[in-house]
């Protein structure tokens, strides 16, 4: 149940964020509610519930070796993204449409080899579920990256720079299409969630 408890903290970190975001001049400019919600989801799924995984999965599971790569690429992409935003200030969508379509690689690699595992556990049919979810944010990501670019160019750049979808008017389509998409991302998770939960034991 403690897999409730970290799901709880951090939507309470992430109401936080999005107060802070919006009512102080922070790099990355305001985000609206929509963005938030996504942008949590998105979070938790490559660098929270990635490394639950590891907690999880026993070390003698064929799927460990595959939980371990899923993390090492997440964390690598954190620092490498951080870096670029925070310090050099450089950071575009097409940096983050490359490292999703490196993503989606080796999901597909990873699920191809996951799928040909027999007498696989509950915990293991959960995991290549969870992986099923991650690659479509990955796809899902990418294309709100190539509209939010179309809108905002280069102004991802800089002291001043632009990385979240406001309540302007000019990313209301965005906002439409991301609240319709966290309702299904949202139904699915708590669906998975549900079956770790009752189904797996844990």
């Amino acid at each position: 149940m403690y897999l409730v408890g970290i799901i709880s903290l951090f939507s309470i970190a992430m109401a936080k964020y999005h107060q802070q975001q919006n009512n102080s001049a922070q790099i990355g400019g305001k985000i609206s509610t929509a963005k938030t919600v996504w942008l949590g989801l998105a979070l938790f799924y490559y660098f929270v519930f990635s490394g639950w995984w590891l907690a999880i999965l026993p070390t003698a599971s064929p799927l460990f070796p595959l939980a371990i790569t899923v993390v090492s690429f997440f964390y690598f992409r954190a620092i490498v993204q951080a870096a670029m935003m925070y310090r050099a200030q450089n950071w575009t969508t097409t940096h983050g449409i490359a490292f999703n379509s490196i993503g989606c690689i080796l999901l597909v690699i990873g699920l191809l080899i996951a799928t040909q595992q027999n007498s696989l556990t509950p915990t293991e049919i959960s995991f290549i579920c969870y992986l099923l979810l991650l690659l479509c944010f990955q796809i899902t990501d990418s294309f709100y990256a190539h509209s939010f670019g179309a809108i905002v160019g280069n102004a991802t750049k800089g002291e001043k720079a632009i990385w979240f979808a406001s309540t302007a008017p000019k990313f209301q389509k965005i906002n439409q299409c991301t609240a319709k998409m966290n309702t299904l991302y949202l139904v699915f998770s708590i669906g998975l969630i549900a079956k770790i939960l009752i189904y797996d034991s844990l």
